[in-house]
């Protein structure tokens, strides 16, 4: 598949839109800091960010403090006095098992990976 110099242009410009388009501005990217906002429930806490976690230990927030401040980065967990086995902050990971190049469709149908 052979591309024009225009083609190529515009679709990179498209993956610029969609990908910008994709990203939290909310939380400024330059700012390590204040990545994780305030969540109200571990669940949303973790899912939020890669960087966010979540202190499940009892009596971490301070009288009035809400429990949406559990939510926080690892480090600023602990430097908040969060022990080390009450922040949960799961990590995934992939493991590619099996990497093949496509090949032609059946009767020169078109091929779509899953």
């Amino acid at each position: 598949l052979s591309l024009s110099l225009g083609q190529t242009m515009s679709r990179l410009l498209l993956w610029v839109i969609l990908t910008l388009g994709s990203v939290d501005t909310s939380v400024p990217l330059n700012d390590p800091a204040n990545i994780c906002r305030p969540r109200n429930s571990c669940s949303e806490c973790i899912t939020s960010q890669p960087q966010c976690a979540w202190c499940k230990q009892k009596n971490f927030t301070k009288e009035g403090e809400p429990d949406s401040t559990r939510c926080d980065s690892e480090s600023s967990l602990r430097q908040r006095g969060c022990q080390e086995g009450e922040v949960i902050n799961p990590q995934s990971t992939h493991v590619v098992t099996e990497s093949r190049d496509l090949g032609e469709g059946a009767g020169g149908e078109a091929v779509v990976q899953l």
